[in-house]
């Protein structure tokens, strides 16, 4: 083989690796944050991140939500980090590792609420995970 066979080869893998998405060596999640404050509180405001996926800032009003999917990378070590911030109060914490088998149903929902944070997934209940400090 030659070496600009080579480099041919070696550029045509590339391309065609990017080209495949990643859902297809593994799972999709789907996470969502919903706003249960009270009527009248201030807004849920926080920022979510990954290693390689900086979500941004996001404030939501009472009764909104924010959702997005994902798939784990190939070594399926994907972890996403939030810190939240209602008002005065605050809590930072993993809403997604492979350390969280509850969201291993496809759906890591979060639900803010006036005396903390709680889960539900498809195989589970909705559980208080966390209080506000």
């Amino acid at each position: 083989m030659t070496i600009i066979n080579f480099i041919t080869y070696f550029f045509l893998i590339i391309i065609f690796l990017r080209k495949i998405n990643a859902c297809s060596f593994t799972p999709e999640y789907e996470l969502e944050i919903f706003n249960g404050l009270p009527p009248g509180s201030p807004p849920l405001t926080f920022r979510c991140a990954s290693k390689d996926n900086d979500l941004g800032y996001h404030t939501l009003n009472v009764n909104q939500t924010y959702q997005w999917t994902f798939c784990q990378n190939f070594v399926r070590n994907t972890l996403y980090f939030c810190n939240f911030q209602w008002g005065t109060k605050r809590q930072a914490f993993e809403v997604f590792s492979q350390k969280l088998p509850e969201c291993r149903g496809g759906l890591c929902f979060w639900l803010a609420k006036s005396d903390g944070i709680y889960f539900k997934s498809y195989t589970s209940n909705l559980v208080k995970k966390f209080d506000w400090q």
